[in-house]
Formats: C-alpha cells, sequence, structure tokens
C-alpha cells in the first residue's frame, strides 16, 4: 500500500513526499542508535522483553502518554501536515493532536471537518479535512532495534480514513530521495479495509510486491492492537499482537541509518461519502536496542 503524504514541519524544515519531516541537512555518517541531546532520559519501557537469543532489550525510549499533555521533549505536532493524493480530498494538519486522559492514558489523533477551509500548502487549495499527527524529529531516532506502539483504530466510520505507525530517516544522516532512501510503517490501517492491517517496507525504486514489500495481516479496528517492527541489519521483521506476519530480508542500504518515529491519521482515497470524525488512540509507544 502506498500512502501519499506531503510535509512540512515548523521549526524542523520539513518538506517530503510520500514522507514526513526534515531537522536539518546532515552527513550520510551511519549510527547504530542516536538520540538528540534534548531528547527523553531514563525511558522505562515496562517489563523486561528478551530477544529470540535470550538477552534483554535495552529501552532507549517511552511514552505512555499518562500526562494531560504532549511531551515536547519526545514529539514535535506538526502545523502544516498533508495526507491524501491532491487530486482527491485531502487532510491538512494546523494542529488538531492531543493528549487526552483515559483510564491509563491515551495520545488521540483525530481526523475532521471544519466549517472554514484550511490551507496547508501553497499547491493545493484549502480543505476542510483536518487531521493529527506527531513526530520525535528532533528529539529521537534510532537505527535497528525493536519499535512498538499500541493502537486503536475507530470502528464503525466510513471509507477513506488511514491511520499510521511509521518511520522516516533522520536527515542529520540521510539526504531524501524517496523511495530509494526508504520508510518503514510497522502499520498502515484504511477504513476501507477494517479487519486489516499493511506493514510496508519502502526501498529501491518504490516497486510494491505483496509478501516482498508489503502484506496484509489481521488487525480488527475499534480494539487495541500492539504492533512491532524488529530491525535488524539483515531484516525487517513486522508483528501484529505478538505473531510475525510479515518478513523483509532485503537488506537493503535504505536501513542502515537512524530513523524518527510518526504517528498520524489521516484521509485515503476518501471521497464525498467519508464522514468523520474519526480517531486514532494509542496507548504508548516504547523502543528498545
Amino acid at each position: 500500500m502506498r500512502l501519499l503524504r506531503w510535509a512540512t514541519l515548523p521549526a524542523a524544515g520539513l518538506m517530503a513526499a510520500v514522507g514526513l519531516v526534515s531537522v536539518q541537512g546532515g552527513s550520510a555518517e551511519a549510527a547504530s542508535s542516536f538520540t538528540f541531546p534534548n531528547g527523553p532520559s531514563s525511558p522505562n519501557c515496562g517489563s523486561t522483553v528478551y530477544k529470540a537469543d535470550g538477552s534483554a532489550w535495552q529501552c532507549t525510549f517511552d511514552d505512555e502518554f499518562n500526562a494531560s499533555r504532549i511531551d515536547t521533549t519526545k514529539w514535535v505536532v506538526p502545523t502544516s501536515f498533508l495526507t491524501g493524493d491532491g487530486s482527491s480530498i485531502y487532510s491538512c494538519t494546523p494542529n488538531d493532536s492531543r493528549v487526552e486522559s483515559e483510564s491509563s492514558g491515551a495520545l488521540h489523533l483525530t481526523a475532521m471537518t471544519v466549517a472554514t477551509p484550511v490551507k496547508c500548502n501553497s499547491t493545493l487549495a484549502a480543505t476542510n479535512w483536518i487531521a493529527g499527527s506527531v513526530t520525535t524529529a528532533g528529539h529521537f531516532s534510532q537505527t535497528y532495534g525493536r519499535f512498538e506502539a499500541r493502537i486503536r483504530a475507530q470502528a464503525g466510520v466510513t471509507g477513506g480514513f488511514n491511520e499510521n505507525f511509521w518511520l522516516f530517516p533522520d536527515d542529520r544522516y540521510t539526504v531524501w530521495n524517496w523511495p530509494a532512501t526508504g520508510e518503514i510503517d510497522p502499520s498502515q490501517q484504511f477504513s476501507w479495509f477494517p479487519n486489516d492491517t499493511y506493514p510496508e517496507a519502502h526501498y529501491g525504486d518504490g516497486t510494491q510486491v505483496l509478501g516482498t514489500t508489503y502484506q496484509r495481516c489481521a488487525a480488527q479496528r475499534g480494539v487495541w492492537n500492539t504492533y512491532d517492527l524488529i530491525w535488524t541489519a539483515t531484516s525487517l521483521t513486522f508483528q501484529v499482537n505478538g505473531q510475525t506476519c510479515f518478513v523483509n530480508t532485503s537488506a537493503d542500504p535504505a536501513f542502515t541509518k537512524p530513523f524518527w518515529i510518526n504517528l498520524t491519521d489521516g484521509l485515503w482515497l476518501a471521497d464525498a461519502t467519508t464522514k468523520g470524525p474519526a480517531t486514532m488512540d494509542v496507548d504508548y509507544v516504547r523502543v528498545w536496542k
């Protein structure tokens, strides 16, 4: 599944097609793990998680979303992120990401219509759709490790909504040239397909091949699902609720540099029948190395 995105991120100089985010131009130097100086310290990912060889994963990033507001040492809230294909309905993110209290805390990203059209891109017309997104750009990025998020996509909404947990290259280390420079999507959910998620790896010329670059995995809307990416130098393993559903063994050079984390709610193949609002809830995001 190809998800088209355009974006500009305040204070991060962001602009990309089919992807998000830029912090600043950077070297091509690779790193096994990188945390920005102003990033989170002493993360706590809960109970110890073990690798297949029996050794323990080391927690490097964690947000349980238990606070009343976004933790700005971990996340940036974009104010002009776009999703859609530009030729049909698309959504714009002027600032609609929020954290609200639940029993355990959760981040809520909502796609909805507004009465006054919003313009987020000089080349596209204003839109009545707005949507929420957050990114760790400028705060945290990492090469290899385990990336996990527990997410619930709203059930019972009409087609055209798209919820994503995805990774994009840190431009301190990568000069973007999508798709050759890579994108990793541990989860892509679409309201057109309410029982599925589509993990995907973008690289090379971007050719999509079922079972090679992406897979269709069971993940119902309206319930909590846990998505894991286990990223090594030789493979990308995607798990849904603890079960492996897809492994990419391309070992493409794109996947040798730090990527940051993005959570976005928006539109995909939306049309006049698409009715909102629709909310993507995130219970937590955890990363280990």
